[in-house]
């Protein structure tokens, strides 16, 4: 079994009962333990630091970039990848490949408090589903989830 817990700049994962003799960062997204992969949802840097007690062993990892993951596990393919055109004075970068999460992060952000409203409300009501910007659209109603005809097939 093993559990998981963050940071904004560390992961921690913990193992039970179990006897672990081998652990290896095979790529900065999989990390081998035993025989077993675990496909991480975000990079990390490295292993900091390796625990290990008669009844558990705590693994901390440094991860890439400081943000929250959410989940231990990434997809298994890569449909949360889009790619974003970035205007020209962003960074002086053109093309750049971002998460989903990220980028509904950033809109968040940079947005004024009745988008971040809406965002939110929407959101919540709808079982994670919906996603609003506009508050005149759902300050008075109930968001909920519609399914279309091509989803009900």
């Amino acid at each position: 079994m093993i559990e998981f817990a963050e940071s904004k700049t560390k992961v921690f994962l913990f193992f039970y009962n179990e006897n672990i003799t081998n652990i290896e960062l095979v790529n900065e997204k999989l990390l081998k333990v035993d025989s077993n992969h675990i496909d991480l949802f975000k990079e990390i840097i490295n292993i900091e630091n390796i625990i290990k007690t008669k009844y558990k062993t705590e693994i901390v990892l440094i991860k890439k970039y400081p943000t929250k993951w959410y989940t231990l596990n990434g997809p298994k393919q890569s449909y949360n990848k889009i790619k974003f055109l970035k205007h020209k004075d962003d960074d002086d970068v053109e093309n750049q490949e971002c998460d989903v999460l990220d980028v509904l992060s950033r809109i968040y952000q940079n947005s004024d408090d009745d988008t971040r409203r809406a965002m939110e409300k929407s959101f919540v009501e709808s079982g994670g589903k919906v996603l609003s910007t506009n508050w005149k659209d759902v300050k008075d109603k109930k968001v909920e989830y519609k399914e279309t005809k091509k989803e009900l097939k």
